[in-house]
């Protein structure tokens, strides 16, 4: 409102590292914020220019005529032209362009042409004429195309070219008079590598509109495209790495130069035929001279011939490319990646480039030296105050710092935190004091005092760790005494002291329900008191019924307040008392961001908020004075006429008068607390698009606003013009008012300041926390600084605290070894605040109850042992008197906690569990279901028990519902086609019988019995006689299947389709049948496994009785089982010994265990208790119904109790006989069970054997379905070959169809390319007669004139007249006209034609002084007049004959693209006529499967290509008279054929005839001779005689049979007989056998005793012979030895006789084992 005052833009801050133009030699402009700035380099004079339109986008300059256009933000956005000579003002706006934004613009300086390029979604090139704002043409670019430049060409102005991440293209303008279009042609960039560099190609550069090649079209229709994804679509194996450009500049002559991203560069010639490669990094030699990205930017200097390139290593380079090398020369350095350059016109002698660090540097070319430099440093602004000197003090993201003139807006100094920033405050009582809140919850104090004269020195003089989280709000009181800082994540506000006297201790802080938001401070209402709002974060849930309501805290703090907070803190944290404060939540129906107090009194307060809901300003009011109830606001006014967006800023004057907000659409509103909806003002600070208002700043004086912007990295001042001067003087007696009541603790504490060291990294562990002082200094600022608490417990702080709180000497001290202190915890090295005060307050307090906490640990001790022995006694007593270890507990709530706690963990631990597990279920559930569920026939396999090849069956899904109705639609289809065919044939032959039939019944009879047997007749199968042309041996199993088409028959796509259907089912049937066999091998393996496992069980029971144990025979008794294989289903059941782990049951399996135990519990009771048939079946048959056998064979003959009692010889008569009779029947118990056990080893042998032949049998069988399965494999991949043929065929064919509709597609659009370029030829040509008509018209005129001279001065002599016509004659001297043949106006190496321009004053000022003598002015005069009229008749007929010629031109050029499309529709036309022939012998051409027998050999196809080069062509009623005359006469000979081989048959028959009967006479002769040799035997009588001779033969049978039997059962009787005597006599040889032993035991001691008599001998006798002599001696050995002999002989004797019944009795015995000798 102009009643209030009005914000007028004084000046702008800020590059983003946008574009940079020239708009004069030293003048640049570029975009800051949402501003357009020009910027003298030279002086450093900045100029702003505020947008037209919706804020600033893009931006162009021409400085020639020094215009600049502005693109605006928004959809369908404007171009303005604007005029620097005119202020700025706009002369065109360019509308009708593009959708939402542009994404570059550009001026032609030879032309007043505009070119923009649009971007999402149309991506479109526009061309204006600037002259009077028309939009001259327009073309599409390929979507998606990000344009990075766009370059005119400096030779033909109707020439530019741009440049995308892929490609370059270069357009035309093309004219026609009045008609304007745009020729594109997109450059074929060269192919790229590493290793090799650059490769071009010898084709032609230039992309072609669409892609016409055969090939090309071929393999998009194999990948299924057609229509325009053809032009785009490229091949794998084709696809390959291209040159990228970066960078485009014209050359001298007409080229272009292009850049690549490795550091290449190109020059494309002016003809646009071939590409030339200038620098190609791997080809270089010098590798320091070339880094990759060294052509970002490039522009090409005329006046000095050589090309600027700027690259990413901050270097800018000079490329002179004169032949036959390329040179490079290093022009100057920067700090970081260059990303813009602009050359500056005309003279070229400066270029100014834009660094990564947004530094703008300005290099004269001819001391390659920086003229000017200017940084604007990287990052957004985040906050910013004033300080008392005026002066703006800003801080953005990255930690820099900056401070800036209010007046002017320059930077006065600039310093580096390191470390990213959040909040910033300037104390309003000590001028050079800054505090930034950091990230990290750091607050650094900072002097920004000035050092020196001429420079700004700002130091760190402290740093307090407040924070664990970001510090989002510092804001100081109006006096500067205290400080507010808050966090993002913390709930209390910290009040710190704001004067550097006090070392800027924290005093306390206030504690709020929930997080801070945003707070404000509004000193102006109450006296040395601050009211502080605050604005808590809603983390309330709420529903989307429920309305939004924000929560606002509000308190007061005031300086006297502070200067004795110890009596307003609650406890020893310093936290001070809400009621001390005054402390009040107050609820706003509204979603807010920010609120301040504008006014109060003792019992209300009102708050002004922007309104989250309709973005008005909205005044609420509240009662105060009730801090425990939680306030409602109430709405008491409301200034709808507000923000656009939601968010934003809101700041109140020091004196509480004005209001100023922001928001994210940018704007800025300046309102009058008194009158918000009157007195206000506002202004477009910054663009929405842009993010909008961070931050805006109210001046102390009430100046101005300065804002910052949310991401355009600007700032702004914009100065306030009230319209009532009270407004701003008010607000100006305020500031002074406080200025003078802090003046002389101001200079104290700036002094103090001054004094103040650096602040210098404290050391790792933390100074002891005596006092808020030391308290406030911590760790030093660190990036990396952690979020958490980290609490430290050391043993020297805990001997320590012993020492200090026991005294020696006293009865405590000689306990407090015993008793276990708690020792205080130590904050880490880099605690806040906060946790410093609750170390040091926690200390006092255990210093103050010390004592008290001793004698309390001495009673827990003493109580715990006490407690310990009560459960070591409880854990003594019997389970009924134990106690539960919870009823020890003492703290049953602390216990009741715990349990709660556990319980919920183990809640959350078994709900995360039970998911996890549900996940696992329900993918094993998808698994079965998809693999196992749904299958028809569920997989398996067979293995063969003795080892083989494994046989698998065919696993098989269901048909599905729309498979089987597919199947029966093509079933009943395939059926009424056979139908038809039938009835077809049948009306054929019908027609045909009367007409055709030239063949007799006999020849046909004839042909039938001569024809060849077919290969099924030969293999034993006359049913099936068409296996070959079937193409597979399906058949053989299923039968002939009607329904299929002949392979020869299929030609069309519907017949194919139908077919593969009928296939599949085939192949469905065909995995059946083998399904079948395979189920009926699988269910007998079962039946032979149970069985074998039945006699493996009897083996094991006999083996177990036979050798009494389990020994190494039985561990080769294996039972077979099927393994995973052979049955899957055991894969999807877990069994209880896979689970390696204890089990975990849910609730519903414990259920059902539980229920399980009870039953099994219940069966067992019933089990255990009295049961009187089992006692009774126990005690009378020993638990027994039948007595098997080998029970009693187990059962030992009872010994009678004298043998135990009494030596066999003390036995009596009676007892000797009873003994005897116990021998007998243990001798025949031994022999019943020899007996058994015989019977069951040969039972075992015959079970082995049953098993082996049993495995065998199968193994046969399992081998049989083997051979099976490969005929059935044989089979189905014959089918399933015959399918694949078929899709094949399909997808060709669908390839065919593809390449048909793009080639339709194609003449389609060049039809219509043509019939447009057709009307624009027209057109043409009409313009051209009608411009003819207008030059005829000029050159008319021009004679006239000339004709009229002399009639014009006729009054005047004709000496005179003559004169003047030769005055008349003479021109000035003008540049030559260019010859007509030698124009071009469309080649970039030629300059277009021009008209040379020639003024009346120039031709008045040439000729007044050559005027001839005698001359009277008036006639020299007129004379003048006259010539001008013919010379600018001669320069309109010049003008106007060149624009025909122009016009003819682009006649020309239309009528060769007519030519063109003509011919490119004709070759389609070619193309598709050869697609379609393509197409029909595909269709012909079938690829059918023949079943070849074996033996045969198929040759190759090339084998069988005749040469028809020789052959000539006939017709074909020709070849088939000719064919019918060969078959009349073939039939002819075949006749007289079959009567002479019926002749023929005729001889043969009678020779075998006559053969017959001669053999037969022969046998006749010879059974005559056999009859008279034959004797008559008494048999022969009597079967003459006898009549029923068979009945006869039929008793003597049954009479043999009686006497077979009898013979058989006598035979078992003397077997049996036998066996017991062999029985016997192996009983005899054992007993002998024993026998034989002990006699061996006799001869054994024999021995021994002669031996030692021998001895004895040798001694009496050496003695005797010492004594009598050796005659007696030698006698007596002599008698002795022959007594010897005589004894070994008799024994010899009893041994060979005793050797003799041992043989006899074994051969009675074992009769069979003699050998007899033939």
């Amino acid at each position: 409102m102009k009643n209030f005052g009005e914000l007028k833009p004084c000046w702008i801050q800020g590059y983003d590292g946008g574009e940079i133009w020239h708009l004069d030699e030293n003048t640049i402009c570029y975009k800051a914020g949402n501003k357009f700035q020009l910027h003298d380099l030279k002086v450093d004079k900045r100029k702003l220019f505020e947008s037209p339109g919706n804020g600033v986008d893009k931006i162009a300059t021409h400085p020639a005529k020094l215009w600049f256009a502005i693109s605006e933000l928004g959809l369908q956005p404007s171009i303005y032209v604007c005029d620097y000579m005119l202020g700025g003002n706009v002369i065109l706006q360019l509308t009708g362009g593009a959708v939402m934004k542009y994404q570059t613009i550009v001026f032609s300086e030879k032309r007043d042409y505009l070119v923009a390029i649009s971007g999402v979604p149309d991506y479109t090139a526009f061309v204006w004429d600037c002259k009077d704002g028309k939009l001259l043409c327009q073309t599409a670019l390929t979507p998606g195309a990000k344009v990075t430049s766009i370059v005119f060409s400096e030779v033909n102005y109707n020439m530019f070219a741009i440049t995308t991440e892929e490609n370059v293209q270069i357009f035309t303008i093309q004219r026609c008079n009045e008609l304007y279009q745009l020729f594109k042609r997109e450059v074929i960039m060269p192919t790229c590598s590493v290793e090799t560099g650059i490769t071009t190609e010898d084709s032609t550069i230039i992309k072609k509109e669409r892609n016409l090649t055969y090939r090309s079209m071929h393999e998009a229709s194999i990948a299924g495209l057609s229509g325009p994804a053809v032009d785009a679509f490229v091949a794998p194996e084709k696809r390959v790495e291209r040159f990228v450009p970066t960078a485009i500049s014209w050359y001298d002559g007409g080229g272009l130069l292009v850049g690549g991203r490795g550091g290449q560069l190109i020059l494309i010639t002016h003809e646009f035929s071939h590409i030339k490669v200038l620098l190609d990094t791997p080809a270089d030699e010098d590798k320091e001279n070339f880094v990759h990205g060294m052509f970002n930017q490039m522009a090409w200097s005329t006046k000095r011939g050589v090309l600027l390139a700027a690259g990413g290593d901050g270097l800018i380079r000079s490329l002179d490319l004169t032949p036959p090398s390329v040179s490079i020369k290093l022009l100057w350095r920067a700090n970081s990646s260059l990303k813009h350059l602009s050359l500056s016109p005309q003279e070229n002698n400066v270029v100014v480039v834009a660094s990564a660090d947004n530094g703008i540097d300005m290099i004269s070319l001819s001391s390659t030296q920086s003229i000017s430099s200017f940084t604007f440093l990287t990052g957004q602004f985040v906050a910013m105050d004033e300080n008392l000197s005026n002066q703006i003090i800003t801080c953005r993201d990255n930690g820099y710092l900056q401070i800036w003139s209010k007046a002017d807006g320059k930077i006065l100094a600039d310093f580096s935190l390191n470390t990213p920033v959040a909040s910033l405050a300037c104390s309003p009582l000590v001028n050079d004091l800054v505090v930034v809140g950091t990230c990290s919850g750091h607050l650094v104090f900072l002097d920004t005092g000035a050092n020196t004269e001429d420079a700004i020195n700002i130091r760190t003089i402290q740093m307090t760790r407040m924070h664990h989280d970001v510090i989002n709000c510092v804001r100081f009181d109006e006096q500067g005494r205290f400080l507010l800082t808050s966090s993002s994540l913390g709930r209390n506000i910290y009040v710190v002291d704001g004067t550097p006297s006090s070392q800027f201790e924290c005093i306390g802080y206030i504690a709020c329900p929930r997080n801070v938001k945003s707070l404000q401070i509004n000193s102006s209402l109450l006296p040395n008191k601050s009211t502080v709002t605050a604005i808590l974060v809603n983390d309330k849930p709420t529903s989307d019924e429920d309305p939004p309501v924000s929560d606002v805290v509000v308190f007061r703090i005031g300086a006297e307040m502070l200067a004795r907070a110890d009596d307003y803190f609650k406890t020893g944290r310093c936290d001070f008392d809400a009621s001390a404060v005054g402390l009040q939540v107050i609820t706003l129906n509204d979603e807010v961001e920010s609120a301040t107090v504008v006014r109060s009194n003792d019992t209300s307060y009102v708050i002004a908020v922007i309104s989250g809901f309709d973005k008005a300003y909205v005044e609420y009011q509240a009662d105060q004075g009730m801090p425990e109830l939680e306030q409602i606001a109430v709405e008491i006014a409301r200034d709808n006429d507000g923000h656009k967006l939601t968010g934003g800023v809101m700041k109140l004057s020091n004196n509480g008068k004005v209001i100023v907000t922001s928001s994210r659409d940018g704007y800025v509103i300046m309102r009058s607390v008194a009158n918000p909806v009157k007195d206000r003002c506002e202004n477009h600070f910054h663009s929405y698009l842009c993010g909008g208002t961070r931050d805006i700043h109210l001046l102390s004086n009430g100046a101005g606003v300065v804002s910052i912007g949310a991401q355009d990295a600007s700032i702004n001042y914009y100065k306030f013009e009230a319209t009532r001067a009270d407004l701003i003087a008010n607000m100006v007696l305020y500031q002074q008012k406080l200025t003078r009541e802090v003046e002389q603790l101001r200079e104290e504490e700036e002094d103090t300041l001054s004094k103040m060291e650096d602040w210098m990294p404290a050391a790792k562990s933390p100074s002891p926390p005596g006092s808020r002082a030391s308290s406030a200094r911590s760790a030093p600022l660190d990036d990396d600084v952690t979020a958490e608490v980290d609490i430290k417990i050391t043993a020297d702080d805990d001997s320590k605290h012993r020492k200090s709180s026991s005294k020696p000497g006293t009865a405590d001290a000689a306990m407090s070894d015993d008793v276990t202190m708690t020792p205080t915890p130590t904050p880490c090295s880099d605690a806040t605040w906060l946790e410093l005060r609750e170390a040091e307050w926690r200390k006092e307090d255990n210093s103050k109850f010390d004592e008290y906490k001793r004698n309390l640990r001495k009673n827990i001790k003493k109580l715990r042992k006490k407690i310990l022995g009560l459960r070591d006694r409880n854990s003594r007593l019997p389970d009924i008197e134990k106690l539960d270890l919870d009823e020890f507990n003492l703290d049953k709530q602390q216990l009741q906690q715990m349990r709660t706690l556990q319980d919920e963990t183990l809640r959350e631990v078994r709900e995360e569990i039970r998911f996890e597990n549900l996940t696992q279920r329900f993918l094993a559930y998808q698994i079965r279901k998809e693999c196992w569920d749904e299958m028809d026939t569920k997989g398996r396999s067979l293995k063969p028990l003795n080892g083989g090849s494994t046989v698998s069956n065919y696993p098989m899904k269901k048909l599905t519902l729309q498979e089987s109705l597919t199947l029966n639609q093509v079933k009943r289809k395939r059926q009424l086609e056979l139908n038809s065919q039938t009835l077809q044939a049948e009306l054929e032959a019908k027609a045909s019988e009367s007409t055709t039939s030239t063949i007799t019944a006999t020849d046909k009879e004839t042909e039938t019995d001569t024809e060849a047997p077919t290969d099924a007749e030969v293999d034993g199968h006359p049913v099936i006689k068409s296996l070959s042309l079937h193409g597979s041996l399906a058949p053989k199993i299923l039968g002939k299947n009607a329904l299929f088409y002949s392979q020869l028959e299929l030609h069309n796509r519907e017949s194919k389709i139908s077919q593969i259907t009928l296939l599949k089912e085939e192949l469905r049937k065909i995995k059946d049948e083998f399904n079948k066999e395979f189920n009926i091998i699988y269910k007998t393996k079962e039946h032979e496994l149970e069985k074998m496992n039945e006699r493996n069980n009897r083996i094991r029971y006999i083996q177990t009785y036979i050798h009494g144990e389990v020994g190494t025979v039985f561990n080769q008794v294996i039972d077979d089982v099927m393994d995973v294989y052979e049955k899957p289903e055991k894969a999807l059941v877990v069994e209880d010994h896979e689970v390696k782990i204890e089990r975990v049951l849910n609730e519903e399996q414990q259920l059902e265990k539980e229920a399980r135990d009870k039953v099994e519990e219940k069966e067992r009771r019933l089990a255990a208790a009295d049961n009187k048939l089992e006692r009774g079946l126990k005690d009378m048959m020993d638990g027994v119904l039948q007595v098997k056998r080998e029970d009693v064979l187990k059962s030992d003959i009872p010994v009678p109790e004298y043998v135990l009692q009494k030596e066999e010889g003390d036995f009596n008569m009676e007892e000797l006989q009873g003994y005897k009779a116990y021998q007998e029947k243990c001798k025949e118990l031994e022999i019943e069970r020899e007996k058994f056990r015989k019977s069951m080893e040969a039972e075992r042998r015959k079970l082995m054997q049953t098993n082996l032949e049993a495995r065998q049998d199968f193994d046969d069988a399992a081998l049989a379905l083997f051979q099976k399965k490969i005929k059935a494999e044989l089979m189905v991949n014959q089918e399933e070959m015959k399918i694949v043929r078929l899709i094949y065929s399909i997808l060709l064919e669908d390839e065919q169809n593809k390449h048909t509709n793009h080639v339709n597609y194609l003449i389609e659009v060049y039809s219509k390319i043509m019939v447009q370029r057709r009307e624009e030829l027209e057109e043409a040509e009409m313009i051209v007669d009608d411009y003819n008509d207008v030059v005829d018209n000029a050159v008319a005129e021009d004679k006239i004139l000339e004709r009229a001279f002399k009639r014009e001065f006729s009054d005047q002599p004709l000496s005179l007249v003559e004169v003047l016509f030769k005055h008349f004659k003479k021109r000035p001297k003008m540049p030559r006209a260019p010859q007509v043949s030698t124009m071009n106006f469309y080649k970039a190496s030629a300059k277009p034609p021009e008209i040379p321009k020639i003024t009346r004053e120039s031709i008045e000022r040439d000729y007044d002084a050559h005027a001839p003598d005698g001359v009277q002015v008036e006639v020299w005069q007129r004379l003048c007049r006259a010539r001008w009229a013919k010379i600018e008749c001669e320069a309109k007929v010049r003008e106007t004959s060149l624009m025909l010629i122009e016009i003819k031109h682009f006649c020309d050029m239309k009528r060769t693209q007519v030519e063109k499309c003509a011919t490119t529709v004709d070759r389609l036309i070619q193309l598709r006529i050869r697609v379609q022939d393509e197409k029909m012998k595909a269709q012909l051409n079938l690829n059918v499967q023949f079943l070849l027998k074996q033996g045969q050999v198929e040759s190759k196809p090339d084998q069988l290509v005749p040469n028809y080069t020789d052959c000539t062509l006939l017709m074909r009623t020709v070849i088939e008279d000719l064919n019918s005359t060969i078959k009349t006469l073939g039939l002819g000979k075949v006749a007289a054929m079959m009567d002479s081989k019926e002749f023929k048959i005729a001889i043969h028959q009678l020779e075998w005839e006559k053969k017959k009967m001669v053999m037969q006479m022969e046998d006749l002769q010879s059974r005559a001779k056999y009859i008279q040799g034959l004797k008559l035997t008494r048999s022969l009588q009597a079967y003459l005689s006898e009549e029923d001779y068979d009945s006869q033969q039929a008793h003597v049978l049954v009479q043999l049979e009686g006497t077979y039997e009898s013979l058989e059962k006598e035979k078992k009787k003397q077997v049996k007989r036998l066996e017991d005597a062999a029985v016997d006599l192996q009983r005899s040889i054992r007993l002998k056998g024993i026998e034989n032993e002990e006699l061996d035991r006799v001869l054994e001691e024999f021995v021994l005793e002669v031996s030692e008599r021998h001895n004895i001998n040798q001694v009496n006798n050496a003695n005797m012979h010492s004594k009598t002599g050796g005659k007696n001696q030698k006698m007596k050995q002599i008698v002795q030895r022959r007594r010897l002999v005589d004894l070994a002989k008799a024994q010899a004797q009893e041994v060979a006789v005793m050797r003799a019944e041992v043989e006899r009795l074994r051969m009675k015995t074992f009769p069979a084992l003699v050998q007899i000798d033939h």
